[in-house]
């Protein structure tokens, strides 16, 4: 069993990782480095903590939390180019989240879409960095788990 502490810019709090956690993923557990905490939050305490089910390292959390992965462009951001753009990325960065697509019309109106299966993508770094570099990075979002 493990007992550790984290920080972010809002404070710190305690993680207890059980020994099968540690097991499975304390060799990630180095001082300074920056990781995302899966878990639960135990209130039976004083100070709340957290029990650890998973620790992802940070390049990795898009990918691994990312249930779908949506863009939004207006009618001025369609090219040729930029779906051909799109869609060369898509299909380079395969994986299981689905991509969709909000689009605002020239009149304002509001289209959702999902692309098909074999678009569905693996949102990672490589990935991130270049659809934000094409579209903009206001238009890039992650819908998590």
């Amino acid at each position: 069993m493990a007992v550790f502490v984290i920080e972010d810019l809002q404070g710190t709090c305690e993680v207890v990782m059980f020994p099968k956690k540690l097991e499975a993923f304390g060799d990630k557990l180095v001082e300074d480095k920056v990781l995302f905490v899966k878990g639960t939050v135990d209130c039976k305490r004083e100070n709340p903590n957290i029990l650890c089910d998973e620790l992802i390292d940070i390049e990795d959390v898009c990918d691994k939390l990312a249930t779908k992965v949506r863009i939004y462009l207006r009618h001025d951001d369609i090219t040729k180019e930029s779906v051909s753009r799109i869609s060369e990325i898509c299909t380079t960065h395969r994986g299981k989240s689905p991509l969709q697509i909000s689009y605002v019309s020239e009149k304002g109106h509001r289209i959702m879409a999902v692309a098909d299966s074999k678009y569905c993508v693996r949102a990672d770094m490589d990935f991130h960095k270049k659809l934000q570099k094409l579209v903009g990075t206001d238009k890039v979002r992650y819908i998590g788990q």
